[in-house]
């Protein structure tokens, strides 16, 4: 009888264990399956890139594309004196420089022309230089630094010829004298150990006082290079005169 009661009550003690721990599985089984549906509606943080990209910025004023809002001559102009005039552009914003814009004619100019005015501006100035043809109508085109154009007019000069052109022949001297003769104006140049002179275009001649010639040497080039002169452009003979 004792053996009886001792096996009912170790059967009713493990059925009760094999519920609890059915129960304690259910349980885990539903947290389990609430906890992964949980993050199945949370949007995946991790992805590397955006999956909607902002809207375009818009440009600062720096950017903003220039107008001509009035040029000399004027557009469809008539008359215009064939010589060396300057042509004006206006514009609406700041040109920063010489490198925000391209300027062209058609036909080509019989010379070239520069740009003369300085920048940040709100204006182009074109001098051409040596004229321009009789009778000619020219169309002048303002494009931006990408090539496209912001700006494009004519205009017709006369038929009575220019007077001659001054400012074509005294930029021609001057770039020939920046070429063959760049120390024209630091010439003759004295020192206690040479004399230096233009003997002739790109030549120069130097005098020496005193006997050490590496010494007077190393002193012209010296010379040279402190006016931003490559040395190396123009031939030197060395004369003795001590």
């Amino acid at each position: 009888m004792n053996m009886e009661k001792l096996f009912y009550f170790l059967g009713a003690h493990k059925t009760m264990l094999l519920f609890a721990i059915t129960g304690a599985a259910l349980v885990s089984l539903f947290w389990a399956f609430f906890i992964f549906n949980k993050r199945q509606n949370i949007p995946d943080q991790s992805l590397p890139f955006p999956t909607a990209y902002p809207s375009a910025q818009k440009p600062s004023p720096s950017q903003v594309p220039f107008q001509a809002v009035e040029t000399s001559p004027q557009n469809n102009e008539k008359n215009v004196y064939p010589g060396e005039i300057e042509v004006s552009i206006f514009t609406n914003v700041y040109i920063q420089s010489n490198k925000s814009f391209i300027l062209e004619f058609s036909p080509p100019l019989p010379y070239y022309f520069k740009i003369t005015n300085t920048f940040p501006a709100k204006q182009v100035i074109a001098k051409i230089y040596g004229g321009l043809q009789t009778n000619t109508t020219y169309t002048a085109v303002l494009k931006d630094s990408f090539g496209k154009t912001v700006y494009s007019w004519n205009f017709t000069t006369s038929i009575t010829p220019a007077q001659s052109s001054s400012s074509l022949q005294v930029d021609k001297e001057k770039a020939y004298l920046e070429k063959y003769y760049p120390l024209v104006d630091y010439t003759p140049y004295k020192t206690g150990s040479f004399d230096i002179v233009y003997k002739t275009k790109s030549t120069l001649e130097v005098k020496m006082k005193i006997s050490d010639r590496e010494k007077v040497k190393q002193e012209v080039i010296d010379w040279i290079k402190s006016h931003g002169v490559d040395p190396t452009t123009h031939s030197i003979n060395y004369i003795n005169s001590f």
